[in-house]
């Protein structure tokens, strides 16, 4: 696997970067990360529109965050996005929205479990939730419950802060209905 990381200054730099990356190819899935701790709702869909227009294959996926991570340290950045592209044809990767409305733990495992149904052999499953949101505890216990002890999974919460609300989201959808000044934010 290769890694490659950006964050985004503007259209043109973060378009560059994104091109550079492209030049390695990837034979299996390429999935792409995006952390926004305040980044305007208009800079995560240009940086999406980026991807899309650079790597169409590619797919991607992001949540807010109290503070990014970029080249090894922790960053004053607001928008920092990874770059994973799988060096082998057969090594894949999918992302999911599991949208938890009034908390319907019960929904979410049969969604789950289905998905696992659906896709055959996977060898692991990263989750990033919005933790102020949903009941995290129950969605560890359904994750737990239907997903086999030889599958690692791992991941993080998706915070908000007094100034933008805790999102998640993947290539065309959003769990957050609206931005913080009420205006409809969806990943096109």
């Amino acid at each position: 696997m290769k890694q490659f990381q950006a964050a985004w200054r503007g259209e043109e730099d973060f378009r560059s970067a994104v091109s550079g990356w492209k030049k390695h190819g990837a034979a299996g899935t390429t999935l792409i990360h995006l952390f926004s701790d305040g980044a305007e709702k208009e800079e995560i869909e240009a940086a999406c529109r980026v991807i899309e227009e650079e790597m169409p294959e590619a797919e991607y996926a992001g949540a807010s965050a109290s503070g990014c991570i970029f080249e090894g340290r922790v960053s004053t950045e607001k928008l920092v996005v990874s770059c994973m592209m799988f060096e082998k044809p057969d090594s894949w990767a999918r992302t999911r929205l599991f949208p938890l409305g009034g908390g319907d733990i019960d929904a979410f495992r049969m969604a789950l479990r289905a998905c696992l149904e659906e896709m055959r052999d996977v060898k692991a499953i990263e989750v990033i939730t919005t933790i102020d949101t949903v009941p995290i505890r129950d969605v560890c216990e359904a994750i737990q419950a239907e997903v086999p002890e030889s599958i690692p999974v791992w991941g993080g919460g998706a915070f908000g802060d007094n100034t933008f609300s805790a999102f998640v989201f993947r290539k065309g959808e959003t769990s957050m209905p609206t931005s913080a000044d009420g205006s409809p934010w969806a990943i096109r």
